[in-house]
């Protein structure tokens, strides 16, 4: 699990890589509300 989280400035990005699943989202955003310690 990340300690610590940054941020990107939207310009490094030069396009897609690839896409996910809606079940991997979710996953993901659950991930990110528990490391930010948010309850739904």
């Amino acid at each position: 699990m990340a300690d610590q989280l940054t941020t990107a400035d939207k310009q490094r990005f030069s396009g897609y890589i690839g896409s996910i699943s809606e079940q991997e989202m979710q996953q993901l955003d659950n991930a990110i509300l528990i490391q930010l310690g948010i309850k739904k």
